[in-house]
């Protein structure tokens, strides 16, 4: 049985938030301008969700978690998750790329 990985927020003192997980070795860091100005006008789901999307970021800027795994770190359900993902698309933010059969890839705009 896997154990389940817990996720640790730090709001450093130069504004910026560190997001890991807890008994891994992986962390993403925030820079303060992001979550303050280039995120404005977001919902606070919609800003958590990129945050997470950001946390799995590639170096291309690719990401390619599944909806059920977006669902599962934020919490919010399926159909939530499409949404949002769909309004970060809209107002470039992400872009995606359908794979047919695979999940779908996003890229960072920002």
């Amino acid at each position: 049985m896997e154990k389940k990985k817990y996720q640790m927020v730090e709001y450093l003192p130069n504004g910026s938030v560190r997001i890991s997980y807890a008994k891994d070795s992986h962390w993403v860091r925030i820079p303060h301008i992001l979550t303050q100005e280039a995120m404005k006008g977001l919902k606070p789901s919609e800003r958590f969700t990129l945050l997470v999307l950001m946390s799995y970021k590639g170096k291309q800027n690719l990401i390619c978690p599944s909806l059920r795994t977006l669902s599962a770190e934020t919490g919010y359900s399926l159909r939530g998750i499409a949404k949002i993902i769909k309004r970060l698309e809209k107002e470039k933010y992400i872009e995606i790329f359908k794979r047919k059969g695979k999940y779908n890839t996003y890229k960072m705009l920002i």
